[in-house]
């Protein structure tokens, strides 16, 4: 399996204790597990936790309205909007 399997959701792993659902590469299934398994091999190679390398990136690219969970660089976040029964955005 490449990278690329992972980043597409190609790679047919639906859990990790079990067989993959499809020969990787031979269609598409939407799965988080991909990008865990991505981040669990960006850990092992730089020898820090994915949120430290994820805040690191987001602050040397100046990316300030980006961030993981509990790396928060700014205040000047954009709230979450729903739609009300009458048809109305109401802020979250």
């Amino acid at each position: 399996m490449i990278i690329q399997h992972l980043l597409t959701h190609t790679h047919g792993i639906t859990e990790l204790s079990r067989p993959a659902s499809f020969p990787a590469g031979t269609s598409y299934a939407y799965s988080q597990i991909g990008y865990q398994i991505l981040a669990d091999i960006l850990e092992k190679v730089k020898g820090k936790a994915f949120a430290k390398l994820s805040a690191e990136l987001f602050q040397k690219h100046n990316l300030n309205p980006t961030y993981y969970p509990d790396y928060k660089f700014t205040t000047k976040l954009s709230t979450g909007h729903s739609e009300s029964e009458n048809g109305k955005l109401v802020q979250e």
